[in-house]
């Protein structure tokens, strides 16, 4: 957690400590510090102990070992200021397991994140651009909204400056969405925050089906390049 703003992670309730209000460029900023790559081992072995602090009601997902590859990335179909994003399982040489496109943009409320998963022709399209392929930047300038899956508006990440970084959240229960391996719907409580050497994604899960235990996770990645 950003420094100056160490709170248990259930009385959190996803609030930024917020250091200053948005400003013109954030979103270039943002994803300048953003760009790398990072592993969550130190995060893997200290949640082995136990994590930080128990969220009430909620069962812990605890994280797989995984390698991040933050790339930005000019897809002049997608609004904002974009970085692809690439998880691997535990190495950077394994397999992916998970990709996604972010999209920051200065607006009049401040600054904005929408996140988009890949279809199968998106993936297609950037293929290779994490390893920095020959081509693959050209090819994924050709990416269009018909290639991702976007969500809803009341999913939509407000960020702010913290003293390190920055930080954002969801709007709190308004995103909601549909949980596919489960077949149940889900209120999804979400804080991203970021600073020069780590990203941590903090997320609650309330399921709306009867009997279903909530869960919660909580993922940070050092960077390691």
């Amino acid at each position: 957690m950003t420094r100056g703003c160490r709170r248990p992670l259930a009385a959190l309730l996803l609030v930024a400590c917020v250091a200053g209000p948005a400003r013109a460029g954030d979103a270039e900023d943002i994803v300048a510090m953003l760009a790398g790559e990072y592993d969550n081992a130190r995060h893997r072995a200290a949640e082995a102990g136990g994590p930080a602090a128990s969220v009430p009601g909620k069962q812990l997902i605890k994280a797989p070992p995984r390698y991040l590859i933050v790339r930005p990335v000019d897809l002049p179909n997608i609004f904002g200021v974009t970085v692809y994003l690439e998880w691997r399982d535990t190495a950077k040489t394994g397999p992916v397991t998970t990709e996604r496109i972010w999209a920051f943009a200065d607006t009049k409320d401040g600054l904005e994140m929408r996140f988009y998963t890949l279809l199968p022709s998106g993936r297609e399209k950037l293929w290779g651009l994490a390893q920095g392929v020959e081509g693959a930047a050209a090819r994924a300038a050709t990416l269009t909204m018909d290639d991702v899956f976007g969500y809803h508006e009341r999913c939509v990440f407000k960020f702010a400056r913290t003293a390190e970084g920055f930080a954002g959240k969801l709007p709190s229960g308004a995103c909601v969405m549909l949980q596919r391996s489960k077949n149940a719907y889900m209120t999804v409580e979400a804080l991203v925050e970021v600073t020069p050497n780590r990203l941590r994604e903090y997320t609650e899960f309330d399921y709306s089906r009867p009997g279903m235990t909530d869960e919660y996770e909580d993922r940070v990645y050092d960077r390691v390049r």
